[in-house]
């Protein structure tokens, strides 16, 4: 069984897309984000949750209806983890235990 096999687990899927938008243009329930861009001031960077990939396509055509989206895209996530949680890290690290007394790089 490979990794993206779907009898291992169903596939997650995200929107990604652009407007000129602080919030997204578009009421949903989805869990979302969305950030300010570094390099062009008033676009916005919006990340949906989607529960399929047919749906993330029903959703792009109603954030086109509004004028200040500039694109969406849809992708599958192939592997999802944090900083915390590395269980499907492509590489895995063991733990670095640290003496009580040392400090951690840079004041962290």
């Amino acid at each position: 069984m490979t990794y993206n096999d779907p009898a291992r687990r169903r596939p997650t899927c995200v929107i990604a897309t652009e407007s000129k938008n602080a919030d997204l243009p578009v009421a949903t329930q989805w869990q979302r984000d969305s950030f300010e861009s570094m390099y062009r001031p008033g676009y916005f960077a919006h990340l949906v949750d989607l529960p399929d990939d047919r749906s993330g396509l029903k959703f792009g055509t109603r954030l086109f209806a509004d004028p200040t989206t500039e694109y969406f895209r849809i992708f599958e996530v192939m592997r999802d983890y944090g900083m915390y949680d590395r269980t499907e890290a492509p590489q895995y690290y063991p733990p670095v235990n640290r003496p009580a007394n040392e400090e951690s790089p840079a004041g962290l």
